[in-house]
């Protein structure tokens, strides 16, 4: 859970994270299969740290998303905008 109160969930089986709010409603995903920046292998786990960073633990790797406040989140050299897509 973030500062205010979005639930981060790691939807393992379509590869990606989904973001919702105090309520349970679907605000926005991202995250894609795939070995690039951006992409998961099976993520199990997700945990945002005390400076908001998402931590996400997959199957191969455990990577580590920096949310900036131009609501981008910024995945090693390359970004993923936060977008609320169905």
């Amino acid at each position: 859970m973030d500062a205010t109160g979005n639930i981060y969930v790691a939807d393992r089986n379509n590869h990606r994270i989904q973001v919702f709010d105090s309520q349970g409603n679907f605000l926005l995903k991202f995250g894609s299969y795939g070995y690039g920046d951006g992409q998961f292998g099976g993520p199990g786990g997700v945990a945002l740290d005390a400076s908001g960073n998402i931590i996400v633990s997959e199957y191969r790797a455990v990577s580590t998303i920096s949310r900036q406040p131009d609501s981008a989140i910024y995945c090693s050299d390359s970004t993923v905008r936060m977008s609320a897509v169905d």
